[in-house]
């Protein structure tokens, strides 16, 4: 099946370009800040009912600017990463099984024009109507105009690049039925847990880069109640979905193995002989070791990056707040 319109793009510019995440997303900023420039919405006069001050403004001139561009450059990272992924991992499985799943990746891909609608539902929830005029003649025209269609290409944006991202995960999670299992080989696996850490990485990235907004001094809550809304349950999504039904196999297998070994102690458990003695023992030592297999296909690496991705957005939020905290200061001399 042909990949829809932004795969197309994503492999294009992945096979031309030396740098594509770097590339594009440096070209759809230069490209947004050039609009926004030249239609006087950055340093023209203020009105006061769309933005309250020029700080303000500035603040999502800038996200405006920037957040699009990261999430275009995170899908591209994301999809070589996958394909990075998948060549590995299908050398543990059967060649027809991978090209099956290979082939049916993007099937859902075609659906990719709803989300522009999803953009557009996300968008009028973030925007205050009341503040809006559809009137050219009106001085509030421009920046209305700004508000309006900045806010849903911003999360027309979101809300593809989240799509396909979902779609990556899916794959992987149907990956993970087919995948064979070896528990003294759990390091092979590691690829499905490093999609689950890309996806998290990814929120984690666009919940910092968000604080960009407060540069007017204004920390408020208001700002980020539906970048919170959405955020949360991509990420809870993003982490969970490509390694779910691989933990569920990895469980069950480790369940049945321990069943196994209780099994041969109850046999051997009741034998004074050395012989039974050595093999109970080893048993339980087998025993213990796998206790100790973990059930997610993530080594204690990419659980610390998770544990230390979690930290990325409260520090920027602080960040944010303690500028703010100075500017003030400095301001009031």
């Amino acid at each position: 099946m042909k990949p829809s319109l932004p795969i197309r793009i994503v492999h294009q510019a992945s096979q031309k370009l030396r740098y594509p995440a770097l590339t594009l997303a440096s070209i759809l900023s230069l490209l947004v800040a050039a609009i926004l420039l030249t239609s006087n919405t950055v340093f023209g006069e203020l009105e006061p009912q769309i933005f309250v001050s020029t700080l303000e403004r500035l603040g999502f001139n800038a996200i405006l600017t920037l957040m699009p561009a990261y999430m275009l450059a995170c899908l591209i990272v994301a999809v070589n990463s996958a394909n990075a992924n998948i060549a590995v991992l299908s050398q543990l499985c059967e060649s027809k099984a991978v090209s099956d799943l290979v082939a049916t990746k993007y099937s859902l891909g075609r659906y990719w024009s709803v989300m522009i609608l999803l953009g557009g539902v996300l968008a009028s929830l973030n925007i205050g109507w009341g503040s809006i005029t559809f009137d050219w003649h009106s001085p509030r025209f421009v920046e209305s105009m700004e508000l309006l269609i900045g806010n849903f290409f911003l999360w027309t944006m979101v809300s593809i690049v989240l799509f396909f991202l979902f779609l990556e995960g899916i794959f992987f999670h149907n990956l993970g039925k087919a995948v064979p299992i070896d528990l003294y080989r759990l390091d092979d696996l590691n690829g499905f847990g490093r999609m689950s850490l890309g996806g998290f990485l990814l929120v984690m990235g666009a919940l910092a880069l968000s604080t960009v907004q407060s540069i007017d001094q204004e920390f408020s809550w208001q700002r980020y109640q539906q970048a919170l809304l959405v955020s949360i349950p991509a990420a809870i999504g993003l982490t969970l979905i490509p390694s779910w039904s691989l933990h569920r196999r990895l469980r069950q297998h480790k369940s049945n193995l321990l069943a196994k070994i209780d099994e041969e102690l109850l046999l051997v458990s009741a034998s004074l002989e050395d012989q039974a003695l050595v093999r109970m023992n080893n048993l339980y030592s087998r025993r213990a070791i796998v206790n100790n297999f973990r059930t997610w296909p993530m080594d204690f690496s990419t659980i610390s990056r998770f544990v230390l991705y979690v930290f990325i957005p409260p520090v920027a939020w602080i960040g944010a707040a303690l500028m703010e905290l100075l500017l003030d200061s400095y301001l009031a001399g």
